[in-house]
Protein backbone atom coordinates (compact mmCIF):
# COMPACT_ATOMS: atom_id res chain seq x y z
CA UNK A 1 0.00 0.00 0.00
CA UNK A 2 2.83 2.35 0.91
CA UNK A 3 4.59 1.67 -2.42
CA UNK A 4 1.36 2.44 -4.24
CA UNK A 5 0.98 5.77 -2.43
CA UNK A 6 4.57 6.75 -3.26
CA UNK A 7 3.93 5.93 -6.92
CA UNK A 8 0.78 8.07 -7.00
CA UNK A 9 2.53 11.00 -5.33
CA UNK A 10 5.40 10.91 -7.86
CA UNK A 11 2.94 10.65 -10.72
CA UNK A 12 1.10 13.74 -9.42
CA UNK A 13 4.37 15.72 -9.20
CA UNK A 14 5.26 14.85 -12.80
CA UNK A 15 1.78 15.71 -14.03
CA UNK A 16 1.75 19.03 -12.15
CA UNK A 17 5.17 20.05 -13.45
CA UNK A 18 4.19 19.17 -17.00
CA UNK A 19 0.95 21.12 -16.76
CA UNK A 20 2.74 24.13 -15.28
CA UNK A 21 5.37 24.00 -18.04
CA UNK A 22 2.62 23.99 -20.64
CA UNK A 23 0.62 26.89 -19.20
CA UNK A 24 3.65 28.96 -18.18
CA UNK A 25 5.89 28.44 -21.20
CA UNK A 26 8.19 31.52 -21.15
CA UNK A 27 8.53 31.47 -24.95
CA UNK A 28 4.77 31.42 -25.62
CA UNK A 29 3.79 34.34 -27.88
CA UNK A 30 1.20 36.70 -26.42
CA UNK A 31 -0.61 39.73 -27.84
CA UNK A 32 -2.20 42.34 -25.60
CA UNK A 33 -3.80 45.74 -26.23
CA UNK A 34 -4.33 48.80 -24.08
CA UNK A 35 -6.84 51.57 -24.80
CA UNK A 36 -5.41 54.95 -23.80
CA UNK A 37 -6.83 58.39 -23.13
CA UNK A 38 -5.58 61.96 -23.61
CA UNK A 39 -2.11 61.00 -24.83
CA UNK A 40 0.36 63.88 -25.12
CA UNK A 41 3.81 62.24 -25.03
CA UNK A 42 5.16 58.78 -25.85
CA UNK A 43 8.35 57.10 -24.61
CA UNK A 44 9.71 53.86 -26.11
CA UNK A 45 12.77 52.09 -24.67
CA UNK A 46 14.29 48.66 -24.15
CA UNK A 47 15.02 47.36 -27.69
CA UNK A 48 11.41 47.71 -28.80
CA UNK A 49 10.38 47.42 -32.46
CA UNK A 50 7.47 49.80 -32.92
CA UNK A 51 5.24 51.45 -35.51
CA UNK A 52 3.50 54.80 -35.07
CA UNK A 53 0.13 55.01 -36.82
CA UNK A 54 -2.32 57.95 -36.94
CA UNK A 55 -5.82 56.92 -35.90
CA UNK A 56 -8.95 58.21 -34.17
CA UNK A 57 -8.62 56.22 -30.90
CA UNK A 58 -5.37 55.93 -28.87
CA UNK A 59 -4.30 52.30 -28.54
CA UNK A 60 -1.15 50.27 -27.88
CA UNK A 61 -0.86 46.66 -29.08
CA UNK A 62 2.13 44.56 -28.00
CA UNK A 63 3.31 41.16 -29.26
CA UNK A 64 6.06 39.41 -27.28
CA UNK A 65 6.93 36.23 -25.42
CA UNK A 66 5.47 35.55 -21.99
CA UNK A 67 8.94 36.05 -20.46
CA UNK A 68 9.26 39.51 -22.03
CA UNK A 69 5.77 40.48 -20.87
CA UNK A 70 7.05 39.89 -17.34
CA UNK A 71 9.57 42.72 -17.96
CA UNK A 72 7.23 44.97 -19.93
CA UNK A 73 5.79 48.25 -18.70
CA UNK A 74 2.87 49.96 -20.43
CA UNK A 75 1.62 53.01 -18.54
CA UNK A 76 -0.25 56.26 -19.07
CA UNK A 77 0.44 58.86 -16.42
CA UNK A 78 -1.53 62.05 -17.07
CA UNK A 79 -1.06 61.73 -20.82
CA UNK A 80 2.59 60.56 -20.68
CA UNK A 81 2.59 57.05 -22.18
CA UNK A 82 5.54 54.70 -21.64
CA UNK A 83 6.20 51.37 -23.39
CA UNK A 84 9.41 49.86 -22.03
CA UNK A 85 11.20 46.60 -21.39
CA UNK A 86 12.84 46.94 -17.96
CA UNK A 87 15.84 45.02 -16.66
CA UNK A 88 17.89 46.23 -13.71
CA UNK A 89 16.75 44.56 -10.48
CA UNK A 90 14.74 42.01 -12.45
CA UNK A 91 17.90 40.72 -14.10
CA UNK A 92 19.06 41.02 -17.72
CA UNK A 93 16.63 41.61 -20.54
CA UNK A 94 14.91 38.46 -21.77
CA UNK A 95 15.87 37.55 -25.32
CA UNK A 96 13.48 37.98 -28.23
CA UNK A 97 11.56 40.68 -30.12
CA UNK A 98 8.95 43.05 -28.73
CA UNK A 99 6.69 44.36 -31.51
CA UNK A 100 4.46 47.33 -30.76
CA UNK A 101 1.84 49.24 -32.75
CA UNK A 102 0.89 52.64 -31.32
CA UNK A 103 -2.23 54.32 -32.74
CA UNK A 104 -2.64 57.99 -31.85
CA UNK A 105 -4.74 60.88 -33.18
CA UNK A 106 -2.17 63.45 -32.06
CA UNK A 107 1.24 63.60 -30.38
CA UNK A 108 3.36 66.38 -28.90
CA UNK A 109 6.59 64.56 -28.07
CA UNK A 110 8.24 61.20 -28.83
CA UNK A 111 11.28 59.79 -26.96
CA UNK A 112 13.06 56.66 -28.24
CA UNK A 113 16.08 55.04 -26.54
CA UNK A 114 18.02 51.89 -25.68
CA UNK A 115 18.49 50.49 -29.20
CA UNK A 116 14.83 50.64 -30.14
CA UNK A 117 13.68 50.67 -33.76
CA UNK A 118 10.72 52.72 -34.96
CA UNK A 119 8.89 53.75 -38.11
CA UNK A 120 5.61 55.31 -39.13
CA UNK A 121 3.75 58.56 -39.70
CA UNK A 122 3.66 61.40 -37.21
CA UNK A 123 0.10 61.98 -35.91
CA UNK A 124 -0.17 65.75 -36.01
CA UNK A 125 1.18 68.90 -37.63
CA UNK A 126 4.10 69.59 -35.24
CA UNK A 127 6.11 67.96 -32.47
CA UNK A 128 9.41 67.10 -30.81
CA UNK A 129 11.38 63.90 -31.38
CA UNK A 130 14.22 62.74 -29.11
CA UNK A 131 16.19 59.63 -30.07
CA UNK A 132 19.28 58.14 -28.42
CA UNK A 133 21.36 55.13 -27.39
CA UNK A 134 21.94 53.55 -30.82
CA UNK A 135 18.28 53.68 -31.79
CA UNK A 136 16.92 54.11 -35.32
CA UNK A 137 13.79 55.94 -36.42
CA UNK A 138 12.10 56.40 -39.81
CA UNK A 139 9.27 58.95 -39.77
CA UNK A 140 7.01 60.66 -42.29
CA UNK A 141 6.19 64.26 -41.32
CA UNK A 142 3.64 66.67 -42.75
CA UNK A 143 3.00 70.06 -41.21
CA UNK A 144 4.52 73.08 -39.57
CA UNK A 145 7.42 73.06 -37.11
CA UNK A 146 9.28 69.98 -35.87
CA UNK A 147 12.27 69.58 -33.56
CA UNK A 148 14.55 66.53 -33.73
CA UNK A 149 17.31 65.63 -31.27
CA UNK A 150 19.55 62.59 -31.77
CA UNK A 151 22.56 61.39 -29.78
CA UNK A 152 24.86 58.43 -29.25
CA UNK A 153 25.19 56.72 -32.65
CA UNK A 154 21.54 57.14 -33.53
CA UNK A 155 20.13 57.25 -37.07
CA UNK A 156 17.00 59.26 -37.95
CA UNK A 157 15.36 59.22 -41.40
CA UNK A 158 12.70 61.82 -42.20
CA UNK A 159 10.31 62.02 -45.15
CA UNK A 160 7.49 64.30 -46.28
CA UNK A 161 7.23 68.09 -46.05
CA UNK A 162 7.53 70.61 -43.18
CA UNK A 163 7.70 74.38 -42.88
CA UNK A 164 10.50 74.38 -40.31
CA UNK A 165 12.89 71.77 -38.94
CA UNK A 166 15.33 72.22 -36.04
CA UNK A 167 17.83 69.34 -35.89
CA UNK A 168 20.32 68.75 -33.07
CA UNK A 169 22.82 65.91 -33.53
CA UNK A 170 25.54 64.77 -31.12
CA UNK A 171 27.87 61.80 -30.55
CA UNK A 172 28.21 60.57 -34.16
CA UNK A 173 24.51 60.57 -34.92
CA UNK A 174 23.02 60.90 -38.40
CA UNK A 175 19.92 62.49 -39.87
CA UNK A 176 18.81 61.62 -43.41
CA UNK A 177 16.38 64.27 -44.67
CA UNK A 178 17.01 63.71 -48.38
CA UNK A 179 13.33 62.78 -48.85
CA UNK A 180 12.03 65.65 -46.71
CA UNK A 181 11.16 69.08 -48.13
CA UNK A 182 12.02 71.78 -45.59
CA UNK A 183 11.08 75.44 -45.83
CA UNK A 184 13.60 76.55 -43.19
CA UNK A 185 16.21 74.27 -41.60
CA UNK A 186 18.21 75.04 -38.46
CA UNK A 187 21.02 72.66 -37.50
CA UNK A 188 23.19 72.22 -34.41
CA UNK A 189 25.71 69.45 -35.11
CA UNK A 190 28.54 68.27 -32.86
CA UNK A 191 30.97 65.38 -32.33
CA UNK A 192 31.27 63.87 -35.82
CA UNK A 193 27.57 63.91 -36.65
CA UNK A 194 26.15 63.98 -40.19
CA UNK A 195 23.10 65.76 -41.65
CA UNK A 196 22.04 64.84 -45.20
CA UNK A 197 19.81 67.54 -46.65
CA UNK A 198 17.08 67.34 -49.23
CA UNK A 199 15.15 70.24 -50.75
CA UNK A 200 15.72 73.19 -48.39
CA UNK A 201 14.54 76.77 -48.81
CA UNK A 202 16.77 78.38 -46.18
CA UNK A 203 19.29 77.09 -43.62
CA UNK A 204 21.12 78.40 -40.58
CA UNK A 205 22.94 77.06 -37.54
CA UNK A 206 26.34 75.85 -36.35
CA UNK A 207 28.29 72.69 -37.23
CA UNK A 208 31.19 71.70 -34.96
CA UNK A 209 33.86 69.08 -34.20
CA UNK A 210 34.34 67.23 -37.48
CA UNK A 211 30.64 67.12 -38.26
CA UNK A 212 29.29 67.27 -41.80
CA UNK A 213 26.34 68.55 -43.83
CA UNK A 214 25.79 66.84 -47.19
CA UNK A 215 23.79 68.74 -49.83
CA UNK A 216 23.02 68.75 -53.54
CA UNK A 217 22.38 72.51 -53.57
CA UNK A 218 24.83 74.51 -51.38
CA UNK A 219 23.11 77.87 -51.92
CA UNK A 220 20.64 77.76 -49.00
CA UNK A 221 23.44 76.67 -46.63
CA UNK A 222 25.74 79.68 -47.03
CA UNK A 223 24.59 81.13 -43.70
CA UNK A 224 25.57 78.06 -41.64
CA UNK A 225 28.74 78.39 -39.52
CA UNK A 226 31.27 75.53 -39.76
CA UNK A 227 33.89 75.13 -37.02
CA UNK A 228 36.59 72.69 -35.84
CA UNK A 229 37.17 70.83 -39.12
CA UNK A 230 33.47 70.55 -39.99
CA UNK A 231 32.50 70.79 -43.67
CA UNK A 232 29.71 71.38 -46.15
CA UNK A 233 29.96 68.52 -48.66
CA UNK A 234 28.39 68.33 -52.10
CA UNK A 235 26.45 65.13 -52.68
CA UNK A 236 26.41 64.35 -56.41
CA UNK A 237 23.14 63.58 -58.11
CA UNK A 238 19.54 63.95 -56.95
CA UNK A 239 18.35 62.65 -53.57
CA UNK A 240 17.56 58.91 -53.52
CA UNK A 241 13.92 57.92 -54.18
Amino acid sequence: MRVWLVFLSQLWIVFSAGAMGFTEDPQEKLTKSWDLAAVKTLEIRGQVDFELVPGPEPKVTVEASRALFDQLTVSNWWGAVTVAVESGLRGPREQGPVKVIVILPDLIELTVSDRSIGRGTWPGASGTVRVGDRSTLDLTLDGGAFEVEASWLTVVTLRGKVDRLLTTLRHQSRADTTRLTVGEAEVALDEESVYEAGSTGKALGTVRHTSKVKVTSPGPWEGVVFKEDSVLEDRPGPPPP
